[in-house]
């Protein structure tokens, strides 16, 4: 479902994402976005390709753009691999530079992952910038390393406001233990009390079963029972990044359903699929019609193997 963009949204964002095709947002980006606008940690939990970035990039330029005298970095946004980083830089490109010309941005950006050498490293350094994507790694060695520091020399305790974990549900375990202490030491190197710095992840792999479970009713009382996977989430969340976070922190997308029972959403498991095909071959030229039927077909057999394919 689309929505209208928040009033806040500057116009020249708004036209910059029209210009590739996304005039209005969906649902789950608007209320992300509003959420990341206002402060509050934000975990966006929707399907792969669902445009899960916009929710924390728009806040973020917004930010950026509000205040275009503070230098330091002012958001980090930290992929579990250098393939998304890479990726993501060219779609910043398209929004950031694009528009106004390399040495005219009015936010500015870089990579800083391994993979920078000589110039570019140094020209990073030299000016540090709005937003800074990298790797939990990466970011380790620029909290330690002394040639690294005069990265942080602009940001006084307020300066930095947003800190990103894409890919959120890849930082469990021995890994998860790694970044939390990070996440720590970033706080403590920059003098960022607890409750002020704005958190936000993002992941395309959360199974939200239990609840529809819980909602039916559960004969065991015990808490773990209860316990939906947005309370889980929330509740890592809380304990890697060291914040009160709630389960209303958690955004899911809204999933399309057609007619049937909760346990067969639409009656995909007692269907006459030689009808059904045949009825949908027959209505082509109806393209509400085939389209509708389509869709009930795709989301029921996904509501049949789910039970197979998630963990």
């Amino acid at each position: 479902v689309h929505e209208d963009w928040p009033h806040w949204v500057p116009d020249d964002v708004r036209g910059a994402y029209a210009a590739q095709g996304a005039a209005r947002p969906w649902r789950h980006q608007v209320v992300a976005a509003d959420a990341a606008h206002a402060g509050d940690h934000v975990f966006v939990a929707t399907g792969t390709a669902s445009g899960k970035s916009l929710a924390y990039i728009v806040p973020i330029v917004d930010h950026v753009l509000r205040q275009p005298k503070v230098p330091g970095v002012k958001a980090i946004i930290v992929y579990p691999m250098n393939a998304l980083a890479n990726s993501q830089r060219g779609e910043h490109e398209k929004f950031l530079v694009n528009g106004d010309g390399v040495g005219r941005e009015p936010v500015t950006f870089a990579r800083y992952t391994g993979q920078e050498r000589g110039e570019g490293r140094d020209r990073i350094l030299a000016n540090p910038p709005d937003i800074l994507l990298t790797n939990y790694k990466m970011l380790d060695f620029l909290l330690m390393r002394p040639q690294d520091q005069p990265l942080w020399r602009f940001n006084e305790p307020d300066v930095l406001q947003y800190l990103v974990l894409d890919e959120l549900h890849t930082y469990d375990g021995a890994q998860g233990a790694d970044v939390a202490c990070l996440i720590r030491r970033l706080k403590e190197r920059l003098s960022i009390p607890r409750g002020t710095l704005c958190v936000v992840g993002t992941s395309a792999t959360m199974d939200n079963r239990a609840a529809e479970v819980g909602a039916e009713g559960l004969e065991d009382e015990t808490v773990d029972a209860k316990e939906t996977a947005t309370d889980r989430l929330a509740r890592f969340a809380g304990t890697l990044f060291e914040e009160e976070i709630t389960a209303e922190a958690v955004i899911a997308e809204d999933r399309l359903r057609g007619r049937g029972s909760s346990a067969d959403p639409v009656g995909v498991r007692h269907c006459d699929w030689g009808s059904v095909v045949g009825r949908t071959a027959s209505d082509r030229h109806d393209h509400t019609s085939c389209r509708a039927q389509t869709l009930a077909i795709f989301h029921g057999v996904c509501e049949l193997f789910r039970p197979c394919v998630v963990g």
